[in-house]
């Protein structure tokens, strides 16, 4: 008796570690993740779909927006990471990044160059990172709903742990208007 008792354990740990059931929770969609991380926010702003996962914007509480990544795993959605908040400011551009898996090489988790866009005159922003990883688009933008515009650059390389990018914003007419 006691031996099948030990054949069924094994039997049954075996199970759950072939079928990724670990003790670790994971959820149904990318927004219960998200609340379920206990992050004080206002709501989801919006969702970026990515290969096998999204980046989440929010609202936090201080009229200010922050990001964060959810992993879809076979279909169950575990929250990453997250990463710091950006405000309306009276520069015309902001700068935050995000290595939003602690990843350290290519091809492994996400990497994103973000921040606030407060001038109306910039229609477009370029970013660029003169270094071996030659980053070089243009930023995506979404009006947060919180009086300015935030921009962003989602990569799946490794651009190391010191930001320095440079930014030329756009005007509608596709003159400069801004530069770092």
């Amino acid at each position: 008796m006691f031996k099948f008792f030990n054949v069924l354990f094994i039997l049954i740990v075996s199970i759950l570690i072939f079928t990724g059931c670990t003790t670790e929770e994971s959820y149904k969609t990318p927004e219960q993740a998200f609340v379920a991380t206990g992050i004080k926010s206002k709501g989801i702003i919006k969702k970026v779909q990515l290969t096998d996962g999204e980046v989440i914007f929010y609202e936090g509480l201080n009229n200010d927006v922050g990001v964060g990544l959810a992993r879809n795993y076979k279909g169950n959605w575990k929250w990453i990471s997250g990463h710091g908040m950006e405000a309306s400011s009276s520069f015309p551009v902001t700068f935050s990044w995000a290595n939003l898996e602690q990843m350290k090489k290519a091809g492994k988790g996400y990497h994103i160059f973000w921040g606030s866009v407060n001038d109306e005159k910039i229609n477009k922003l370029h970013i660029t990172y003169d270094n071996e990883w030659n980053l070089n688009e243009d930023a995506l933008f979404f009006d947060s709903g919180l009086g300015f515009r935030i921009w962003y650059v989602v990569s799946t390389y490794y651009y190391g742990t010191v930001p320095g990018i440079k930014a030329t914003g756009y005007d509608k007419d596709d003159q400069i208007v801004y530069e770092n």
